[in-house]
């Protein structure tokens, strides 16, 4: 169990001081039955941690992930799909008055 954890009782009789701790001190551990089961963070800290983990989505990642060995040799199967290709609409021109 961690230190100056919160037993869960304990962090929902005192849910506002649990919160501002952890604006102020960092991720504040809530126990339940001796077992650390969630943590309180900060919005901030939050959002810090979720962008470190988001994928990188770039054009480079893409051709790097074409270059793992894992799924050379892979045959993909492709399925066409054929639509009807529609006639360009033609407009006829409006005369202009002469000025």
């Amino acid at each position: 169990m961690a230190e100056n954890a919160w037993k869960l009782q304990d962090a929902k009789a005192r849910f506002s001081e649990v919160v501002r701790l952890a604006k102020e001190k960092g991720a504040q551990p809530v126990t339940k039955h001796g077992k650390t089961e969630v943590y309180v963070v900060a919005a901030e800290e939050f959002e810090k941690l979720r962008a470190a983990n988001k994928p990188k989505r770039t054009g480079q990642a893409i051709v790097e992930a074409f270059r793992d060995p894992r799924i050379r040799g892979l045959e993909f199967q492709r399925d066409s799909v054929y639509s009807p290709i529609r006639d360009v609409p033609i407009f006829e021109e409006e005369e202009t008055p002469a000025k």
